[in-house]
């Protein structure tokens, strides 16, 4: 895509994981092209974690939707900080469990349970 057609972007995060759902109207490969550009001038840094790349769906233009714009679409998607906050929850996790914290009220209730159960056994019979 030439230059005048594109809209430049700035990222303020370090890594980005972006998903774009985009309805264009390409000329041959000027999408493949452009996003040949963006990873060789690594223009945006990717995740990690993820695969390093720029997903895109091409698609008809909707009959119900009147627009003069050659993109109609866009969902971008940054999950760039829930590797870090899902492994703290693993970590306090696993401390409770080594302490064996919090598991009284879940044997109580077990226990209440069974009886519960055991009351509407005598009661059936």
């Amino acid at each position: 895509m030439d230059k005048s057609k594109l809209k430049s972007i700035s990222f303020v995060n370090r890594s980005v994981n972006a998903r774009t759902t985009n309805t264009i109207k390409p000329r041959g490969n000027q999408v493949h092209e452009s996003l040949q550009r963006i990873r060789e001038r690594k223009l945006v840094n990717f995740i990690e974690w993820g695969p390093a790349s720029i997903q895109v769906a091409l698609s008809r233009k909707s009959p119900y939707v009147q627009t003069s714009h050659r993109v109609s679409g866009l969902m971008l998607a940054s999950h760039t900080s829930i590797r870090h906050l899902f492994s703290k929850c693993l970590n306090q996790y696993e401390k409770f469990r080594k302490k064996q914290a919090f598991l009284d009220n879940y044997r109580k209730f077990r226990k209440k349970q069974a009886f519960l159960d055991n009351q509407t056994l005598h009661a059936f019979l």
